[in-house]
């Protein structure tokens, strides 16, 4: 082959790439799955500081909950397992909150 059809063959390529990588990902339309691993003991109340839940998506199959909690000045995002009863304990009680000040 030519030098020259290489070269041109390989900037076309570059080109590409350079138009097609990094393109963002729309942020309201999670695609898979958020959390790696989970949390498996109980995170005491007074340490969490927020509750993300995320709804079942095409490329997740399950609800994922994702919780802000206090760790030395820091706040770190934690998975937590929707099956274990003191997450489900957790969310009952947010709920119930929740649903006492907005009839208030």
């Amino acid at each position: 082959m030519n030098s020259r059809v290489i070269v041109t063959v390989l900037m076309l390529l570059g080109l590409c790439a350079a138009f097609t990588q990094g393109a963002p990902v729309d942020k309201d339309k999670n695609t898979r799955c958020q959390c790696a691993k989970y949390e498996n003991k109980k995170i005491p109340l007074k340490q969490i500081k927020e509750i993300d839940m995320f709804p079942i998506v095409p490329g997740c199959s399950h609800v994922e909950i994702i919780a802000g909690v206090l760790q030395r000045k820091n706040t770190v995002k934690i998975c937590l397992k929707v099956e274990e009863p003191w997450v489900k304990e957790l969310i009952d009680k947010l709920l119930q909150e929740h649903t006492t000040k907005t009839t208030l």
